[in-house]
């Protein structure tokens, strides 16, 4: 097919490909012209359980590689979201606020799960603070946005993250060796050694220690909030025999930090003590993780172009958290949290292709076993109802938790032409959740007693299917649509019974159990178009979507109403548009944008989540952001000076599902900036992080129950580091 047929062909189709349609035309005119520029590096994902490029994957994907993280200032999971069209949320503790095109993580309860998917290495991670490990010595990390119900183990209805850390070399010796200093105390140390085995074997060892004193004033303590101090490493065992590959890891990570710092707002809006930076709580604050794990991956060449992998995890989270919810002097209650989870799962995935058909069929089972316990205690608060005795408060809840579940799955894939191909798969879920609950409350902020545990539990069933058709208008420029169902088991309200209590005793009616809430349930639609342009100096990728997610489930805290529940809230519908593209202007410079606007909104609440909602933003689902960052080096002196700008940008956002004005966070944009030398050994580089100071609270929350902001985004903060490299 000639030229001018394939530029008519591209532009005849949707709107949404017509930008592409003009860079192809330019592209064809600029043949020849200045071919020295050098193209962008091909990044290689795993996002449908084979090796492809990601220009070709007919998801919205976005990835970053190892090295491309280790230069920049990113260090998790919930950093990581910035520079992600679509999706935004962080807060510096180990809970998990991240939400993907409007919908939220979710509940962070021990008897549920979040909307989001967290994986390392192929194996979930659903437990606060196990969930957002710190970011080093990786391979890459690929961000998929949408329904995820067939590239893993665990399904996800909003989203995933997958972290995959970095594989023993069998080919060659290296080490890695960085340090790093800044203000507030800040250091860290990060080393790296691999070391081939024989032909057949290698070994590769990383670890880190970093810490950072606290930025936010305790005006009755005079402590600093907003610390932490983390330690972790990663051994990993990979062998290459001639049927395959095997691949051990054990990983352990000890992360110490501040936990929640609660900002009292006053009734007209402004902050009680000043500004975000001051605090005046009286209780300590914590939010200690401690995690292991093991992964074992085998990968098994059949006769006949098929594959046999095997993906093998366990962990253990232990968690220790407290926290002042009050912000005040005044000690009017403290949440202390300790958990201890076990994490099992088992996969296995058969693919294979033939001819014109590629596929795969999967099953997995997981199982989990967790121990929580609640404690919710004052100081004496008698003052505030006038008593002339001490009134102090001291509620428990202890919760023992067995999860388990499993899943069939699989995807066959079609080539119908040349240029066109279908995708149809679908996968069935089985989570049972069963526990046992004891409420030991006083009707302050838990309203049930119950003299003996009291079980409960239930399963969840669910079939959610997935259709994806890409067509290739030429080599470099795809076009997909998909249409896929997402799902989220139901879960365990470790806040209530399924009958409420006396309002006097607090005793529950006999023959009470534990509370559940109903399953979440997702339509999401999706077309886009994916292109590399310019002689492979433009890598470009566009996305629209539209979703109807059901049931949504969401905390609610009300104790002036004596309600505290897990609820299913009706539906969230939204839609929205996404562009990332990265632009190699010269041999010098480099340019990345991503662009994301999504337009969402709740329906059907009830009246005992919010009253008169209907139409409200959902929480924390800024509208539109936008991430950005240009790459100049220059060649000096053996190697090359290097520069970095990165901003990272929102719109206004709402913290609680009232969408209250007083509750408004506004928008809100932070500068990066490095500079510095390297050579193929060495690094050093200096930095400015949120070069502006713009500082904000990363919650604000304004309702009759509570006027409060939780936690400050980071000052301004200068550092350096410097790293040594051989054998890379």
């Amino acid at each position: 097919m000639n030229g001018t047929q394939t530029k008519w062909r591209a532009c005849a189709l949707p709107a949404l490909a017509a930008a592409l349609c003009l860079g192809v035309s330019a592209e064809e005119s600029a043949e020849g012209d200045d071919t020295a520029r050098p193209a962008i590096e091909e990044i290689i994902v795993s996002a449908q359980k084979r090796d492809e490029s990601i220009q070709e994957v007919p998801i919205a994907i976005s990835a970053f590689t190892g090295e491309g993280l280790r230069d920049s200032l990113i260090k998790d999971s919930q950093e990581l979201v910035k520079a992600v069209p679509g999706v935004s949320g962080a807060i510096s503790n180990n809970y998990m606020f991240i939400t993907v095109r409007g919908i939220n993580a979710g509940t962070y309860s021990a008897g549920s799960e979040p909307a989001l998917g967290l994986y390392t290495d192929g194996i979930y991670r659903g437990r606060h603070g196990a969930a957002i490990g710190t970011y080093f010595d990786l391979e890459r990390v690929e961000v998929l946005k949408g329904p995820q119900g067939l590239l893993f183990g665990r399904n996800a209805s909003s989203g995933a993250i997958h972290v995959i850390t970095a594989q023993p070399n069998l080919g060659r010796t290296e080490a890695s060796f960085e340090v790093g200093a800044g203000e507030r105390g800040r250091q860290s140390l990060e080393g790296m050694v691999n070391v081939p085995l024989g032909d057949r074997w290698g070994l590769r060892a990383a670890v880190l220690q970093k810490e950072e004193d606290g930025y936010m004033r305790n005006l009755a303590t005079g402590e600093d909030h907003l610390w932490y101090d983390l330690s972790a490493a990663r051994l990993s065992l990979r062998h290459e025999p001639g049927w395959g590959d095997a691949t051990l890891k054990f990983a352990y990570e000890d992360r110490d930090q501040s936990g929640a710092i609660y900002m009292p707002i006053n009734l007209d809006g402004s902050w009680l003590y000043g500004d975000e930076l001051t605090v005046s709580g009286t209780t300590g604050d914590q939010d200690l993780i401690e995690t292991a794990e093991a992964t074992l991956t085998v990968n098994v060449d059949l006769p006949g172009s098929t594959t046999l992998r095997s993906l093998t995890g366990y962990y253990s989270n232990n968690f220790d958290y407290r926290e002042d919810w009050d912000g005040t002097p005044l000690d009017l209650g403290n949440w202390l949290t300790y958990q201890e989870s076990e994490y099992f799962s088992q996969e296995l995935v058969l693919s294979g292709d033939r001819d014109r058909l590629s596929w795969f069929a999967g099953v997995s089972l997981y199982s989990e076993d967790i121990s929580y316990d609640l404690f919710h205690v004052t100081g004496d608060i008698g003052f505030l109802f006038g008593l002339p005795f001490p009134l102090i408060f001291d509620e428990q809840v202890y919760i023992d938790g067995e999860y388990q579940g499993w899943a069939v799955y699989g995807e066959a894939k079609w080539q119908l032409t040349e240029a066109l191909d279908l995708s149809v798969g679908g996968r069935y879920t089985n989570d049972e959740r069963d526990g046992t609950f004891e409420f030991l409350g006083a009707n302050f902020i838990v309203p049930l007693y119950t003299p003996a545990p009291v079980s409960g539990g239930e399963t969840w069933n669910d079939f959610s299917p997935r259709v994806a058709l890409r067509y290739f208008v030429r080599d470099n420029l795809m076009l997909y649509g998909t249409a896929s169902r997402g799902f989220k088991a139901g879960g365990l309200d470790t806040t209530r019974l399924s009958e409420p209590a006396d309002p006097l005793t607090l005793l529950p009616p006999p023959g009470a159990r534990v509370a559940t809430y109903d399953a979440e349930e997702v339509w999401a639609y999706e077309v886009g178009a994916k292109g590399t342009l310019f002689d492979d100096r433009l890598r470009m990728a566009v996305a629209a979507y539209r979703y109807d997610y059901q049931e949504r489930q969401i905390d609610v805290l009300d104790p002036f109403e004596g309600l505290s529940a897990i609820l299913n809230i009706g539906e969230v519908e939204g839609s929205g548009l996404e562009l990332e593209l990265l632009w190699v202007l010269s041999q010098y410079l480099d340019v990345h944008l991503a662009l994301g606007f999504v337009r969402a909104e709740s329906r059907g609440i009830p009246a005992a989540a919010c009253v008169d909602c209907d139409g409200h933003r959902p929480p924390f689902s800024p509208e539109r952001t936008a991430s950005g960052a240009l790459n100049v080096h220059y060649p000096f002196a053996g190697g090359e000076w290097l520069g970095m700008l990165e901003f990272f940008w929102q719109s206004e956002v709402h913290s609680n599902l009232n969408n209250h004005p007083l509750g408004e966070l506004d928008s809100i944009g932070t500068i990066n900036v490095q500079a510095g030398w390297e050579s193929e050994r060495w690094r050093v580089v200096a930095y400015l992080e949120n070069a502006t100071d713009e500082v904000s609270a990363q919650i604000r929350i304004f309702t009759d129950a509570f006027q409060l902001g939780i936690n400050a985004t980071r000052p301004r903060t200068a550092g350096a580091r410097i790293s040594y490299r051989v054998g890379m």
